[in-house]
């Protein structure tokens, strides 16, 4: 029994996999240089927190220099969703995206992008806070 593979098909397999292969490079490429950004600021220089409290962040306005290191801390006794931008469009801060958080988690991140930063609590839409980054001085 002799199976027959028509060309074309055989040129989409091959454009397929060629195209998957692209796809896994360019997403490699492109985590590894958000890796290397955190990497070029060594250990951080100051860690801030912001509480979360039942009604509120504090502080709900921080400012901090890049390669700082952030902390956010549930003080509360509700599960919070922290995330960066507005309630209504969700803005990752590099690979930080949504992070759920029991009471009494927290979950840290290094602040490698200098800029000003909504963020919010996705479980209530009026939790609201800033976060400013400035170019550290040299």
């Amino acid at each position: 029994m002799k199976i027959k593979i028509k060309p074309m098909f055989l040129l989409a397999i091959i454009l397929a996999i060629v195209s998957l292969f692209l796809v896994g490079f360019m997403s490699g490429t492109i985590y590894q240089s958000s890796i290397d950004k955190l990497d070029e600021c060594g250990p951080s220089n100051r860690t801030h927190t912001i509480r979360i409290g039942k009604d509120s962040f504090t502080p709900s306005r921080l400012e901090a220099n890049r390669c700082d290191k952030l902390v956010f801390y549930n003080n509360d006794a509700k599960m919070r969703a922290v995330v960066f931008g507005t309630f209504e469009n969700h803005v990752p801060y590099g690979e930080f995206a949504t992070e759920y958080l029991r009471p009494k988690e927290r979950v840290s991140l290094k602040l490698f992008k200098v800029g000003t930063f909504d963020f919010h609590d996705h479980t209530r839409q009026d939790f609201e806070g800033v976060l400013i980054v400035n170019a550290p001085e040299e």
